[in-house]
């Protein structure tokens, strides 16, 4: 794949992660000031699953395009997340070690939202998660793209 193209990849990828956080924000704006009902919590798991699921993809571009590996242990999605904050020979860190601790939270909520019956979730584990999430999608945005940019000042 030409390096621009999964540039241009990532790029749409960050677009539809704010377009979905977009589509969610009267919610985020209503469970800020009263608690949200099951139906919402459930929407509001799946907003976070798939805001997760966005940063991933990302993730998985820049291994396969750039790393050129594949990640295929059991905790792929936690040895992603690690490798994102490692500098490897072909590229530098994607996130530095700070974000990696907020995003690992992310991540977590995921595995929980996949492995418990919707009737389970938490509101209380989940309410840093939601009113966090506006400022976890700037910085995501802003580290990406000061890594696409950091990519493109080295040469080819």
């Amino acid at each position: 794949m030409r390096p621009d193209r999964y540039r241009d990849d990532i790029r749409a990828e960050l677009e539809l992660i704010a377009r979905e956080l977009s589509q969610f924000e009267p919610l985020l704006r209503k469970v800020r000031l009263v608690t949200p009902d099951r139906i919402e919590i459930n929407a509001l798991a799946m907003l976070l699953h798939s805001f997760y699921c966005g940063v991933e993809n990302i993730f998985k571009r820049i291994v396969s395009n750039i790393d050129q590996t594949k990640l295929t242990a059991t905790r792929w999605h936690q040895d992603l997340l690690n490798l994102m904050a490692q500098a490897v020979p072909q590229r530098p860190a994607v996130i530095s070690p700070d974000f990696h601790t907020t995003l690992q939270q992310y991540l977590g909520f995921r595995h929980i939202s996949r492995n418990v019956y919707s009737s389970q979730l938490d509101w209380e584990l989940m309410r840093n998660l939601v009113d966090n999430l506006g400022t976890v999608h700037a910085r995501f945005r802003d580290e990406i793209n000061a890594f696409l940019a950091e990519l493109e000042r080295r040469p080819q």
